[in-house]
């Protein structure tokens, strides 16, 4: 309010995804936080579910898309990854090692599956998780990864999984680094996800929770190198609107804008 009254522009972005619940049944600090919000030049959100919604909540046009985004890595190349490396399928997961993730479900769902392997890498602070992967032959946790690695480990796969139906999701920074290095993307139905992984075209979506799904897109996945071949050459071209490069120039050239009104 006080930046109204001295005629400053208001500039908001918000980080994540959890705000479209949060719109959708809000609370009273929700209500609260949403007429504040309405008085901004510019509300940035991380979808575009946020956006749709916000818009016809408030009424107002206000809101822009500032998507997570990563900068192309620097030893990419557009040849194809591997199909399969020392003739395995490789799955690879990386985050929050946690059952929101969907961690549970990509142990029972390759069990059995000797052409698959599956490495972990992220935060585990769960013993029952950990327990479960030792008893899965083709699993094995990998431990914390540094950020600057992250993309190395990605396009050293056949392909990302991440099973997900974390209630904060908004998109993924590492379905972002998976598409930077041309990597297809196993994902859910859940929350923005759809948004950024288009089923068929740069991944495969599943139901969330949902075991059975997830089997049959991995199987599907590893009979079709045609199919993983599609997925792997639309992967690398989805990345053109998260790269950190085009998104942070659309960001000043809409503050150019503004402040030129």
């Amino acid at each position: 309010m006080v930046s109204k009254l001295l005629k400053k522009k208001i500039i908001v972005r918000k980080f994540g995804g959890d705000f479209y619940q949060s719109m959708l049944t809000p609370s009273v600090l929700d209500k609260a936080i949403i007429k504040m919000l309405k008085v901004c030049d510019i509300i940035y959100f991380e979808t575009k579910n946020e956006i749709r919604l916000f818009n016809k909540i408030t009424g107002t046009n206000i809101s822009r898309w500032m998507p997570n985004s990563r900068p192309r890595p620097e030893f990419f190349t557009d040849a194809l990854i591997d199909f399969k490396i020392d003739n395995l399928f490789k799955l690879v997961f990386l985050g929050n090692v946690i059952r929101d993730k969907g961690i549970i479900e990509i142990l029972t769902s390759v069990k059995g599956m000797e052409t698959v392997k599956v490495e972990i890498y992220g935060p585990c602070h769960d013993q029952y998780i950990l327990d479960a992967i030792k008893a899965t032959t083709n699993c094995f946790y990998k431990g914390s990864v540094s950020s600057e690695n992250v993309a190395t480990i990605i396009k050293s796969s056949s392909a990302l999984c991440l099973p997900s139906y974390y209630s904060g999701e908004g998109y993924p920074g590492v379905i972002i680094e998976a598409f930077s290095v041309g990597v297809p993307v196993i994902s859910t139905s859940w929350n923005s996800i759809p948004e950024i992984v288009k089923h068929e075209v740069n991944g495969l979506l599943v139901e969330p929770k949902n075991t059975h799904s997830l089997t049959d897109a991995i199987k599907r996945l590893v009979a079709d190198k045609y199919l993983h071949e599609r997925l792997t050459i639309n992967a690398n071209a989805s990345f053109s609107e998260f790269d950190s490069e085009k998104v942070h120039r659309k960001f000043i050239q809409d503050h150019v804008r503004l402040y030129e009104s």
